[in-house]
């Protein structure tokens, strides 16, 4: 009987060494893709500037809307030269 005790508890403790090996490789798996999204959310500082951080980057809807926009822009001649708006 005593074997068939040690050859369940070596059954045993080989599956449970298993178990433990699969899980610590989960659990770095996500924690690389944690760190990946982390990384990937993460705000540039000094990159390019984001499209549509300006009003002026709207186009010509907002540019030519009033004259207040078109001098912010520095559009006020294109916007004139398309008849947009006119000059005051």
């Amino acid at each position: 009987m005593l074997p068939l005790v040690v050859k369940r508890e070596r059954e045993y403790r080989t599956a449970q060494h298993t178990f433990m090996a699969r899980l610590a490789v989960v659990l770095c798996l996500a924690l690389v893709l944690v760190l990946l999204a982390l990384t990937q959310a993460a705000p540039q500082v000094g990159g390019p500037p984001r499209v549509g951080g300006s009003p002026c980057t709207w186009g010509p809807s907002y540019w030519c809307n009033n004259h207040a926009n078109a001098n912010e822009c520095n559009v006020l001649d294109w916007c004139v030269e398309k008849k947009m708006l006119t000059r005051q």
